[in-house]
């Protein structure tokens, strides 16, 4: 086995969901230029966002439930002469508010435009779900990610749309996390 060429750096699990309820344990192995494994010297572990603390099974990454606008974190370390580093995903839990905005009335015929703000219990914005938005008549509108948790809502209607008071549903991954009023004119 050569000098250390490299510090491997292995989190179970891999990234870390807002209320997960646990630590990511943290593996940091320094490996030759062939990959075998040598003693580590002189570790050093750092992050930008949470607190390392050893235990007896090895080293312990404890990051907050709120991740303030963040979607990964970083963590570096340094021993045995070399450093290695390693971005850990932050992901939100499941949607629990919904902000919807979006036009209580619309003439038949025309297009409403609005959009819906998703945040888990923590306040993190949920991103990457499947979001469908669809008024009680049974038309649908179109959804359009658009970053930090906001949705677009696009509901185009046709003249022939029954005129009254209708509901708009928004659901996310399957479950219902907004309703609105809309008078269809």
């Amino acid at each position: 086995a050569g000098p250390a060429a490299r510090l491997d750096l292995g989190l179970t699990p891999p990234q870390y969901v807002a209320g997960a309820g646990a630590p990511l344990k943290l593996r940091v192995l320094a490996v030759d230029a062939h990959g075998n494994p040598l003693p580590l010297e002189n570790l050093a572990v750092t992050t930008d966002f949470g607190r390392i603390e050893p235990s007896p099974d090895g080293l312990l990454l404890h990051v907050p439930d709120l991740f303030e606008g963040k979607t990964k974190l970083a963590l570096k370390a340094t021993g045995s002469g070399v450093a290695g580093q390693q971005a850990v995903p932050l992901l939100a839990a499941a949607p629990t508010r919904a902000d919807l905005a979006f036009p209580t009335r619309v003439t038949a015929g025309e297009t409403a435009r609005g959009q819906v703000v998703l945040a888990d219990g923590f306040g993190n914005p949920v991103d990457r779900v499947s979001v469908i938005a669809e008024v009680s008549t049974g038309r649908g509108a179109t959804t359009t990610p658009q970053g930090a948790g906001a949705y677009g809502l696009t509901l185009p209607t046709e003249a022939a749309d029954p005129a009254g008071d209708h509901e708009l549903k928004v659901t996310a991954n399957g479950q219902v996390v907004a309703r609105g009023p809309l008078t269809v004119m």
